[in-house]
């Protein structure tokens, strides 16, 4: 529970001007990159009927939806653009794009929390530190030859 408060205070007392500047540059990066996978994953089909079944569910117009024309509450718009920017299944070396779980979810915590930005960059400084998968050795006893 200890490490718990510390990241929480850690959290708190961080702002930007703290932000190392190589993260603040990996950080605009990674934003447009999940901006660039949530407009290709806008074209997939499937994602194209997830989007169209939140639109019909309505909701207060208080959040943008990627590439729509149509708002709707916080927590569907931030689902439905978590559809977008995971639909097009090209994750990179990390394991996913770094903010497609917690950049839909900003406007969320921008209401509820002073500094929400401090939570979405130990998420990407996560994510940038994360080493690649290991490859498998020829020598796998799994391979077939």
């Amino acid at each position: 529970m200890n490490e718990t408060r510390t990241l929480a205070r850690f959290v708190a007392k961080t702002t930007f001007a703290d932000l190392p500047r190589r993260l603040v540059e990996n950080l605009k990066i990674t934003v447009l990159d999940t901006c660039g996978a949530a407009l290709v994953g806008a074209r997939q089909p499937w994602a194209e009927r997830i989007v169209a079944v939140i639109r019909a569910l309505g909701g207060a117009p208080e959040a943008s939806v990627i590439h729509q024309c149509w708002r709707t509450d916080v927590a569907r718009a931030a689902f439905a653009n978590s559809v977008l920017i995971g639909a097009f299944e090209c994750e990179p070396l990390t394991g996913s794009h770094a903010s497609g779980t917690v950049l839909p979810a900003a406007p969320r915590a921008r209401r509820s929390a002073s500094r929400p930005c401090a939570a979405f960059t130990i998420r990407v400084r996560r994510a940038r530190s994360a080493r690649p998968p290991p490859r498998a050795s020829s020598t796998d006893s799994t391979s077939s030859g």
